[in-house]
């Protein structure tokens, strides 16, 4: 199995198919094993590097995040690509993932060429996040199923994982985090996928400051929607489901990242 040094963390990555590079970034709880359809789809067009960030799936554990853990995320993305020397790859990112794709082409803006972002966030909204992340996480721990999931993502670190999110995203020291006005210093195109009902919202209806030129898709939570073969499909894209439904949906987004 492939692994990168960065900082004193061991990354595993794959590195699969041909082409222009698109990069795969999972989400708070989840390992490089949530994007295995669409990598698929991807490495039919592209080349397609997928990993696990520090502290999931076959990387090296972290126990606890500080509270800008993003930037490190960010600062281990672009040592990945110097480490395996792609240039200009399009930055593929779900929740946390679609935020670091976000700063990434803030800080780095030569260094991408685009961004697909899904249900992204780049501040907390206080009102309805600590909540919200306390309920998923009671939710989580009240169902074998969910725990379940976590172990093949993380092994005997799966539950760990969900508490160390919930703890970073309930804490009140973190209530001030705000990366939005980074958002106008990114140059690449941009495509934002969100719901317009979410079990927190962290975009307005209208898009984010400083993406005023991004493209975006709304989805409702459950509506019938035309599925690629012309036969109507119906599509549950809750926060956590549009992930493993996206194929059904990747035609635009393949066509973004070209």
């Amino acid at each position: 199995m492939p692994f990168c040094t960065i900082r004193g963390n061991h990354l595993y990555y794959e590195l699969v198919g041909q082409g222009p590079t698109a990069v795969l970034l999972h989400h708070a709880t989840a390992s490089s094993r949530t994007w295995r359809r669409q990598t698929q789809a991807l490495a039919a067009h592209s080349q397609v590097l997928l990993y696990d960030r520090p502290g999931f799936g076959r990387s090296s554990w972290l126990a606890t995040w500080h509270l800008d853990y993003l930037s490190d995320d960010v600062e281990d993305l672009i040592s990945l690509l110097d480490r395996l020397d792609i240039a200009q790859p399009a930055l593929v990112g779900h929740s946390d993932g679609a935020a670091i794709a976000l700063l990434a082409a803030a800080r780095h803006s030569a260094r991408v060429r685009c961004v697909v972002a899904e249900a992204p966030h780049v501040f907390v909204e206080t009102a309805t996040c600590p909540p919200a992340v306390a309920a998923y996480r009671d939710e989580v721990l009240a169902s074998p199923e969910m725990q379940a999931a976590l172990a093949r993502d993380h092994g005997a670190h799966g539950l760990a994982v969900l508490q160390r999110w919930a703890a970073r995203w309930t804490d009140p020291l973190f209530a001030s985090w705000d990366v939005s006005d980074e958002l106008a210093a990114i140059r690449c195109p941009v495509l934002v996928i969100q719901q317009t009902v979410r079990f927190v919202i962290f975009v307005k209806r209208n898009g984010f400051t400083g993406l005023d030129n991004a493209v975006y898709i709304f989805l409702d939570r459950r509506r019938k929607r035309q599925a690629p073969h012309g036969r109507s499909k119906d599509i549950d894209v809750g926060a956590y489901k549009l992930v493993a439904e996206l194929h059904d949906l990747i035609r635009f987004p393949l066509f973004f990242c070209r």
